[in-house]
């Protein structure tokens, strides 16, 4: 039996590289699905989750409108204020904005429908907002 091809027959310093480059996989998986957004909570988990109206919407397109997220997510109920987050030195949108719904179960309605659907070729990341103080260190 040869595991890593250089050696004749397979010894623990062989099994234990192997092991090691598979746990340095796992953890970069790990790492790159945060970095990306990615959720290990389906939208019903999120979605029943929701104890406010506010909502975050991330991965936007970059020409996406206030009305291009009103339209999507009006489909869920009254969206009463959109807010989209803009670069303050080059003027250009920074791919999320917040939303206000007209109450909390419009808002588990489109973290449902909305979380993971594809807008201008974009998968959105959806769920409810979490205030400035609850939000962590960057």
């Amino acid at each position: 039996m040869n595991l890593c091809g250089t050696c004749a027959t397979p010894d623990i310093k062989c099994i234990v590289g192997i092991v090691a480059l598979c746990l340095a996989s796992f953890l970069l998986g790990l790492l790159v699905g945060r970095r990306r957004g990615g959720s290990s909570r389906s939208p019903e988990v999120k979605a029943s989750s929701v104890k406010s109206p506010d909502l975050y919407i991330g991965n936007l397109p970059d020409e996406t409108t206030e009305e291009d997220i009103r339209k999507a997510f009006g489909r869920f109920g009254d969206v009463k204020d959109v807010r989209l987050i803009m670069d303050r030195i080059s003027g250009s949108q920074k791919g999320f904005s917040f939303i206000t719904m007209g109450n909390v179960e419009q808002a588990q309605a489109a973290v449902r429908g909305m979380d993971g659907h594809d807008l201008g070729g974009h998968k959105l990341v959806v769920s409810e907002a979490r205030s400035r103080r609850n939000r962590g260190r960057r």
